[in-house]
């Protein structure tokens, strides 16, 4: 039963690690893209007209 145990524990700590680092890394990735269309739809009419 304690060997289980031990066994079980590092397990579920890497899986609760792994998880969060994947879901911070979405989030990551969402909030880049999101910053990257606002920064292109804001540059895009400034940069033409400063052109013009």
């Amino acid at each position: 039963m304690t060997t289980g145990i031990q066994v079980l524990l590092p397990l579920a700590a890497i899986v609760l690690v792994a998880g969060g680092s994947l879901v911070g890394w979405v989030i990551l990735f969402r909030n880049a893209a999101r910053s990257e269309a606002a920064s292109d739809q804001q540059g895009g009419p400034t940069a033409a007209g400063s052109h013009k």
